[in-house]
């Protein structure tokens, strides 16, 4: 992620606050497709490890935004 040089925004442990935020607050993924602007609300999970981490969302394959994202 970006860090402006006067690290206003740094935090001591990323990974700690990655988990925290996936399990408080949901994603909000947002595609724009063929048919335009699409939003849907995700729940997170968070896997640490690998840098700071993952953060995994599921998208359900009756929401039709998934073919938004499918190369």
């Amino acid at each position: 992620m970006y860090q402006p040089a006067h690290h206003r925004f740094e935090v001591a442990d990323a990974a700690a606050q990655l988990a925290e935020l996936a399990a408080r607050a949901p994603a909000t993924l947002v595609t724009l497709g063929a048919d335009g602007l699409r939003a849907s609300i995700l729940p997170m999970l968070f896997e640490p490890g690998h840098g700071l981490g993952i953060l995994r969302g599921h998208l359900a394959r009756p929401n039709p935004q998934w073919r938004d994202i499918d190369p």
